[in-house]
Parts: C-alpha cells; sequence; structure tokens
C-alpha cells in the first residue's frame, strides 16, 4: 500500500513536472511568434502611412525580443516617416550593433546626414553601405550628391556614371552629370547629358537654358537662341531665359532685337546688371549715347565689378568733348553732368567726377546714383569717412540700395571696422544674393580676421574677448557648432558676459533651438535679475512656441523695467489676441496708437481682430489706412496679400506678392504665399515651381514640412514626372 501511495506520487509530480515544462516551452514559442507577428502588423501600418501606429507594433515586438536587428531597423524606418531623424539614427545603429552586415541601416543613416547636410557622416556610411553592396544604385547616387556638395566633382562623376551603369534610366544621375560637366566648364560632355535629358523631359525649360548657355559658350548663338527661345516657351517668367536671347541677339548682330529683349530682362528683374549692359551697347551701335551711358550708369551701381562695364572706356572718352561742349551751352542739365562725371570716373579722374556728380545732384536730387558715385569716387581715393558718409546719404534716400551697402561694407574694412563691414556684405547679399564679388569680399573679410584672431589667441588662450571674437567670425561664416563652442567658453570664463550670452541664443534661435536660448537667457537673468532685453527675447520666443500666457508674463515684466515700451505692449496685445481675448488686446493696442498713432503694428493688429470677428470690411480699412502711411513696408502688403487671399481676390494678393519679391526675393513669407496663391488659382504648374524655389531657399524653412506636403499633392493630381534637385528618383 506504502509502495503504491510512492508509485502515484511519483507519477503525478512527474505529470506535473512535464506539464510546467511544456507550457514553458509553449510560452516561449508563443513570444517569439508573437514578435514576429507584432513586426508583420507594424509593417501593414507602415506601409499605410500609419507611421505612429506603426512605430508603437515595433518598439512591442523590440520588448519581447530585443536581440532582432530587423525591428530596430523597421522601427528606424517609421521614424524616418514621421521626420523624426535623430530617433531614426538610433535605431539604425541599434540594428547595425545587432548585424553590423545590414547594408539598409547604412544606406538609411548615409541618406539621412546628407539630408542634413552632415556631409563627412554621410561619406562614411554610404562608403560603408557600398562595401557590402557594391552594386546599390541608390548608395551610389547619394555618394555621387555628396561628393558634388563637397565639391569633389571626380569623385562625384565616378559615382553618377556607375549609377548609370546600373540603371541607363536613371535621369536624375543624368542631370547631376550634366550640372557637374556644365559647373566644370566641360562644354561637350554637359551638352551630351542635356540633349539626352531634354528628350525625356521635353518640358523642363532649364534643360533648355542650360543647353542655351552651353552653346552660347561654345559661340553657337544661332543654336543657343533657339534653346532660349524654347526655355521662354515653356516658363514665360524665366528672366534667364529672356537674357539669354538678349545675349545672342547681341552677339549676332540684331541690336534691336538684342535691346527690345534686355528691356523686357529689366522689367521682369530690374535688378539685373548684365541686361542694362546689353541694352547700353546696343544704343551704342545705333548712336544713341547719351541713352547709353544712362544704361551703364544703372548696370555700374549694379556691379561695380561688371567686366562688360570696363571694356568701354575707350568709347566713352570719344563723347567726353561732345558733352562738355554741350555743357557750355546747357550748364544746368543734370544728365549731362552726370555722364560727364560718369566718363571722368573711369578715366580715373575722380576729383573732376566728384564735380561733375555734385552738381547733377544739385540740379536733380532725384539722381540718387550721383550720391553712390561721389562715395565711390572719395573711396578710390582713399578718403574712407567721406565715402561712408555719401554712401549713408544713398541709403537714407534708397534703403534697399544693395551696392551702396557692398561699398559701405568695403570701406568699413579699409577702416578695420570689422563687425560693420560684415554686416554691411551681409546686408548688401541679402537685397542682392548673385552678388559674388561681395560674396567674396565677405569670405576674404571673415578668412583674414580668423587667422589674425587665431594668432592672438595662441598668445592668450584663456581670454574671453577673442574667443567671443572668434566665435563672431565663426557666427558669421555660418559655421555654427564652431560659434556655438567658443563663444560658450567665453561665458565660462567671464559670466556675466552680456554681448557673449546674446549672440549665443541668437545662434541657438537661428537653429531652432529655443528652448537652449530660454534656458541661456534664464541662467543670465540669475546673474542680473534687470537685464531687461532678456525678459523681450524670452517673450518673443515663448510667443514663437505657442506659450502665450508665459509671453505675457515675460512682456509685462519687460514693460515694468522699460516704462511705455511700445514693443512690449503690442506683445502683450498679440498674446491677448492669440488667446482670444480681444476687448483686452485692443485695449493694448489703443494704448500704442496713443503714444505713437501711426504705429504699424497696432494698425494692422487691429485689423486682424476685426477679420478674426468676421468684420471683413472693418479690417479691410485698417489695412489700407496702414498701407498709405507707409506703401514701402512689405509686412503691410503681405496683410493685404493675405487678406485678398482669403476673399479670393488672388489677382490683388499676387499684385501685392510680387511687388513684395521684387525687393525682397528672398522674403520667406512671400515665397511661400505666392505658392499658396497660384495654387488656389488652379494654376498648378507654375504654383510647383514656386515651391521648388521656396525649397531651394529654405530647406529648413518654417512652411518647408507643408510645402513638401503640397508638393506632393500636386505632382500626384497633375502626374508630374519632374527631377527634383533632393528627392532620390
Amino acid at each position: 500500500m506504502i509502495l503504491f501511495l510512492i508509485l502515484t506520487s511519483v507519477l503525478v509530480i512527474t505529470i506535473l513536472v512535464l506539464f510546467i515544462v511544456k507550457r514553458i516551452h509553449n510560452a516561449k514559442e508563443k513570444k517569439i511568434y508573437s514578435s514576429y507577428e507584432l513586426n508583420s502588423q507594424g509593417l501593414d501600418l507602415l506601409n499605410k502611412g500609419s507611421y505612429d501606429e506603426a512605430k508603437r507594433y515595433f518598439e512591442s515586438a523590440i520588448e519581447l525580443n530585443p536581440l532582432e536587428a530587423t525591428f530596430y531597423y523597421n522601427c528606424g524606418i517609421s521614424e524616418v516617416n514621421a521626420h523624426n531623424y535623430p530617433e531614426a539614427i538610433k535605431m539604425f545603429k541599434k540594428a547595425l550593433y545587432l548585424k553590423p552586415d545590414m547594408f539598409e541601416a547604412y544606406l538609411n543613416i548615409g541618406v539621412i546626414y546628407y539630408g542634413r547636410n552632415k556631409l563627412e557622416n554621410a561619406r562614411v556610411n554610404l562608403e560603408a553601405a557600398l562595401e557590402l553592396e557594391p552594386k546599390s544604385e541608390k548608395a551610389h547616387f547619394f555618394l555621387g550628391k555628396v561628393f558634388k556638395k563637397q565639391e569633389k566633382y571626380r569623385s562625384a562623376v565616378h559615382h553618377f556614371q556607375k549609377c548609370v551603369e546600373l540603371n541607363p534610366k536613371n535621369l536624375a544621375a543624368q542631370m547631376y552629370l550634366g550640372e557637374i560637366f556644365l559647373q566644370t566648364e566641360n562644354y561637350d560632355l554637359a551638352e551630351e547629358k542635356y540633349k539626352l535629358l531634354k528628350e525625356y523631359y521635353p518640358e523642363d525649360y532649364e534643360i533648355f537654358e542650360n543647353l542655351g548657355f552651353i552653346t552660347f559658350n561654345k559661340k553657337d548663338f544661332s543654336n543657343s537662341l533657339e534653346y532660349y527661345k524654347r526655355a521662354f516657351e515653356i516658363n514665360k517668367y524665366s528672366h534667364n531665359a529672356v537674357l539669354g536671347m538678349a545675349k545672342c541677339y547681341y552677339n549676332l548682330g540684331d541690336y534691336q532685337k538684342a535691346f527690345d529683349t534686355a528691356e523686357k530682362v529689366i522689367d521682369m528683374q530690374p535688378s539685373e546688371c548684365e541686361a542694362y549692359s546689353i541694352a547700353g551697347k546696343s544704343l551704342f551701335e545705333f548712336g544713341r549715347h547719351e541713352e547709353a551711358l544712362d544704361y551703364f550708369a544703372k548696370a555700374t551701381s549694379l556691379s561695380i565689378k561688371d567686366e562688360n562695364i570696363y571694356n568701354l572706356n575707350s568709347l566713352l572718352m570719344n563723347k567726353l568733348e561732345e558733352i562738355e561742349s554741350r555743357l557750355r551751352k546747357d550748364n544746368l542739365n543734370p544728365h549731362l553732368y552726370y555722364s560727364g562725371g560718369f566718363i571722368y570716373f573711369h578715366l580715373g579722374k575722380y576729383n573732376l567726377a566728384r564735380d561733375y556728380f555734385d552738381k547733377s545732384f544739385q540740379f536733380n536730387h532725384n539722381i540718387i546714383k550721383s550720391l553712390f558715385n561721389i562715395g565711390y569716387c572719395y573711396l578710390k581715393e582713399d578718403n574712407t569717412e567721406k565715402a561712408i558718409e555719401y554712401l549713408q546719404k544713398v541709403l537714407e534716400h534708397d534703403p534697399n540700395n544693395a551696392e551702396a551697402y557692398h561699398l559701405l561694407g568695403s570701406a568699413y574694412y579699409k577702416l578695420s571696422d570689422i563687425d560693420n563691414a560684415i554686416i554691411s556684405y551681409k546686408k548688401s547679399l541679402s537685397l542682392n544674393p548673385d552678388n559674388k564679388y561681395c560674396l567674396n569680399d565677405l569670405n576674404v573679410t571673415i578668412d583674414t580676421t580668423l587667422i589674425k584672431l587665431n594668432n592672438q589667441l595662441a598668445e592668450k588662450p584663456k581670454d574671453p574677448h577673442l574667443l567671443f571674437e572668434i566665435g563672431k567670425m565663426y557666427y558669421f561664416k555660418n559655421d555654427l557648432i564652431s560659434a556655438i563652442d567658443k563663444i560658450s567658453q567665453a561665458i565660462n570664463r567671464q559670466k556675466n558676459f552680456l554681448e557673449a550670452y546674446k549672440l549665443l541664443g541668437e545662434i541657438y534661435i537661428s537653429r531652432k533651438e529655443f528652448f537652449l536660448a530660454l534656458d541661456l537667457y534664464q541662467k543670465y537673468l540669475e546673474i542680473d535679475p534687470n537685464e531687461k532685453s532678456f525678459f523681450k527675447l524670452s517673450a518673443d520666443l515663448y510667443y514663437e512656441l505657442g506659450k502665450y500666457k508665459y509671453a505675457y508674463e515675460a512682456y509685462r515684466r519687460y514693460i515694468e523695467l522699460e516704462e511705455n515700451a511700445i514693443d512690449g505692449i503690442i506683445g502683450i496685445a498679440k498674446c491677448q489676441l492669440a488667446l482670444k481675448n480681444y476687448q483686452k488686446a485692443t485695449e493694448e493696442y489703443k494704448k500704442v496708437l496713443q503714444i505713437d498713432p501711426d504705429n504699424i503694428d497696432a494698425l494692422i493688429g487691429l485689423g486682424n481682430i476685426e477679420q478674426e470677428l468676421g468684420k471683413s470690411d472693418e479690417a479691410l480699412k485698417y489695412y489700407e489706412t496702414c498701407y498709405k502711411k507707409n506703401p514701402d513696408d512689405w509686412k503691410i502688403k503681405l496683410r493685404l496679400s493675405e487678406f485678398y487671399l482669403s476673399d479670393g481676390n488672388y489677382k490683388k494678393a499676387l499684385d501685392f506678392t510680387q511687388e513684395i519679391l521684387q525687393i525682397y526675393p528672398d522674403n520667406e513669407e512671400a515665397s511661400y504665399l505666392i505658392g499658396i496663391i497660384y495654387n488656389r488659382m488652379g494654376e498648378l504648374a507654375i504654383a510647383l515651381d514656386k515651391f521648388l524655389e521656396y525649397i531651394k531657399k529654405f530647406p529648413y524653412g518654417k512652411y518647408t514640412g507643408r510645402v513638401n506636403e503640397i508638393i506632393r499633392k500636386i505632382k500626384q493630381e497633375k502626374e508630374l514626372q519632374i527631377i527634383s534637385r533632393y528627392d532620390y528618383r
């Protein structure tokens, strides 16, 4: 009996143990199976565009099975699609830790780094990808783009040619090859590529513009003219195509058409120096010398180093005697004095030129270019203080004169006033980004100053002011990482370095690292709680971040320290408006008008309140009042454009936006709005062109995400097959 009980107990225990072991084994199998099932469900969601939900499934799969590299990789892909690139890189790197030969992870890391302009990081990862997959078309493509950006053209050509070998239909690679051959002046190969591309993309005007440029440089003016004409047929807004036509007509000896076409360019792009030069030279061929001089003078004011202008000395000498003879009969003619001054300037007789330009201005104060040229003469004579005096007078009359800022920068540089020199150069470039001479002067100024400061730092390695100045130069150079490093070192060595705090905050804001800027301001306020400027800066940041209550408190504190500060009161009004406290917002704006009855921001703010309340007519009255008081203010024009767009009056909206862009071609708000207007009008091809221009100008702008989405929708709607300069095809 006892033996039976023992045997029975042993049997029961054995069965129980076997049951438990089986349950554990089944649980493990279920866990492993569930992780792959979760991954599969995540992939389905990823394909449907539900990126956040897909990510949650991949993360759950990782929790169940943390040693599977594929799960991390898929999670990284979901982060890429959600535009969360730093997290995507982290996931891809985790995948590589578990599976070092995962080609796709290296490839995607490389592509992300390229998109963020971290070219060396991109290169390393893309080369690692190619070691694993030497025939990867995409890896070769992006590596080509990296080397192109680095201006390592031989390596770029190698990789783009590999793309074409692997896929002859990779037209994006063909396009990049064409661009490189064009940049390196290998016109025969460039022409070959663009001729191929035009067969595939007969409606891409840029291809025909490039073919026009290539054949022009090969002195094949007849074919060049035809290519430019075709570009213009496709895109009636391309001033480059029209300029190319004008140059061809001039070189073919058809001076009337050259002049007429150059005039069209000037209507389209009033700051295009070369158009004035062509028009002037064409008029000279007709014997219309006085008119020609006006065009040359304008060209000179726009590009003081244009070689086409300075080759005209012999021509101008023949006119000097005639002008002086006419002045003896008509000594009150401002235009004759200007023409004489222009000629004497080119002959290097600056004192005589100054006298003539001065008389020109005395008899006609509208001839602002006379003041400019007086300043230029003084600079040529090394009388720098006088040069600055006259150039500042020019800017009082014409605040958007890019060339005056350029010349002012050169004057400040001569005085070793580096900060003002750089500020002036940058202002000039903001008004005319295509001025390569100004850009060169800016770069030379920064580089020479950096060399000098670094030599001084070697002797005084802990000097906070030297560190700050070096950081400032890096900031001007747009090397923000180096700037942050040096300025931070300066602050560590001098805790109350106000100027350093301000510049570092400015850099953080430019990088959209708003909370870092806020922390920085708070640190300084702990040192000096009465530094009102940081309350104002903090308030502005909180407002931009949509934290209106915090912004309100910061503006209030700012006003306590700066009584009747209009910008602070406007800030409070904006916060109240954002919080829908219309009555309080109105009261604040009216406070401003009591101090400054013509305040634009307050009048626009009151108009915005009326529009919010559905009182469009009342809103328009405020906007039109602003416009009458300040017809040149771009902010008013922008608000009117937005108003008319919302009202469905697309023509008026377009007119105001084009006016802004004509004066400020790099205005981000207007560059975005013009695309929106054309899109609303149903002009999808033009809208697409404008949005692509926006992306080129502002790859990390405030509207970039929205613009990319609109571009995607337009392409889907019209099924436009366009080679994007930014996307892989």
